[in-house]
């Protein structure tokens, strides 16, 4: 199978999706504004373009092309909240090649969303604790030693003790490509650049209680530069920008409705990486959100792990981060193991 019958439809969506209509409720599960990865958030959730990563699964497919033995990805409290904890993010990942060109992957992501306050139909305020849940497969292949291609089915469902955040079962799914060029400076500096594209969340709407809800659909552009050499020491540097591909109301100021087109609801994020001998990583960068809870999000991030990044043999990484949340800042931690068997 040709490249070109991955990229056709996903330039097709891309040109289509946004004219698509908006819904009363929308930008429930997967979005953009976060990789739902310690790492990820540390280099300014720049990650569309980073082959072989956790966040492959639901902002890239494409990249697990590149996946190499197994990969686990643990991350059972991230988005731990200065000054409230009611806001919890569960990721259970992992990632597997399927001989040189093939790479499968499975996720499983639940937010806890405690205490949220609502109004009832009667008028009187209430608190309703909510729970989502996204499970995700993904399969990529790889085209020759540079192309990859991929695409993600999403599973996504609320549930609540309170009916009007209840919602229908739904399916969505993620397309992504990333490309890889690698080159060499001063003939003996070895340098790769990435390239990655990806429509994310398409799907349709669905009932939540008494209204109607949707995924949020996205685009996603991004640009990565980077440099390993044989002592397991190098860097990255990575872009991305996104844009949220469906119209929104906002509430303003003086109790004002506002309509946000998708040209409004923009995203960018840049980060950087340096690995020192295999064994400590630092990270920085920097991220901006148009359009999140309504009101833009910026802010520098910044993170480390610690463990035995020993890609070929057995690795084990414990990784954290802190980056701007919806009204506070986040801290963000994971775990993640790798098994090349081919080292054996």
């Amino acid at each position: 199978m040709k490249p070109r019958f991955f990229l056709a439809p996903l330039i097709g969506a891309l040109l289509i999706a946004p004219f698509a209509a908006g819904a009363t409720f929308d930008d429930l599960g997967l979005h953009p504004f976060l990789s739902y990865s310690a790492a990820g958030e540390g280099m300014g959730n720049a990650v569309v373009s980073l082959p072989a990563d956790p966040t492959n699964l639901w902002i890239n497919p494409g990249g697990l092309a590149f996946q190499k033995g197994w990969t686990v990805y643990l991350s059972p409290a991230d988005e731990v909240r200065d000054g409230q904890d009611d806001l919890r993010d569960r990721v259970f990942t992992v990632s597997k090649s399927l001989g040189r060109r093939n790479g499968i992957g499975a996720a499983l992501i639940a937010r806890d969303k405690n205490n949220i306050g609502f109004r009832t139909s009667e008028g009187s305020i209430g608190v309703a604790d909510i729970l989502e849940k996204s499970l995700l497969l993904s399969y990529a292949r790889r085209f020759g030693e540079r192309f990859g291609a991929g695409a993600t089915l999403i599973g996504f469902e609320q549930t609540s003790g309170e009916e009007v955040f209840q919602s229908d079962r739904t399916v969505a799914f993620t397309a992504g490509v990333l490309a890889r060029f690698p080159f060499i400076l001063d003939d003996d500096y070895p340098i790769e650049l990435r390239t990655g594209a990806s429509l994310a969340n398409a799907g349709a709407t669905f009932d939540m209680g008494s209204t109607v809800a949707r995924l949020p659909l996205y685009a996603r552009l991004g640009v990565s530069l980077n440099h390993d050499s044989d002592r397991l020491t190098g860097f990255t540097l990575a872009a991305d920008v996104y844009s949220l591909l469906r119209n929104r109301e906002v509430w303003v100021e003086d109790d004002q409705v506002e309509v946000r087109n998708w040209l409004q609801r923009l995203g960018a994020g840049v980060g950087g990486e340096i690995r020192i001998s295999g064994v400590v990583a630092v990270r920085g960068g920097y991220l901006y959100d148009e359009d999140i809870t309504g009101e833009p999000r910026s802010g520098g991030t910044f993170g480390f792990d610690v463990g035995h990044r020993i890609y070929r043999a057995v690795g084990g990484v414990f990784e954290y981060s802190r980056s701007p949340a919806s009204f506070d800042t986040a801290d963000h931690v994971g775990i993640r193991i790798y098994l090349d068997p081919e080292y054996f």
